[in-house]
């Protein structure tokens, strides 16, 4: 029987925050939505480590925002980091043919 320590785990807002605090070198972030505590958290280490390197991957569809993920404003939040090229701004659905 293999030990596993990770099988299941808890996602939440302060976890995602942990994990973007003890970062040094790279966040992905890839979520239907983003809420104010990770986003404030993620733009405390941009400011505070220039050469953090960030990319925010969150669905733009308002439908999102409606079903709890986050919350829109917060999502929008993100664009003030469009000068130091982390963001960009896509309507196209993801499809699993495009990770192929």
């Amino acid at each position: 029987m293999s030990s596993a320590p990770n099988v299941f785990t808890v996602v939440n807002d302060e976890s995602l925050s942990r994990a973007v605090a003890a970062t040094r070198g790279t966040v992905v972030y890839v979520a239907p939505g983003i809420t104010k505590p990770v986003v404030d958290c993620l733009a405390k280490q941009l400011d505070s480590q220039p050469n953090l390197l960030a990319t925010v991957i969150v669905d733009l569809d308002p439908e999102v925002y409606r079903l709890g993920y986050g919350t829109e404003e917060d999502c929008w939040r993100c664009r003030r980091w469009q000068d130091g090229n982390i963001w960009s701004c896509d309507n196209r659905p993801v499809c699993a043919s495009d990770c192929w």
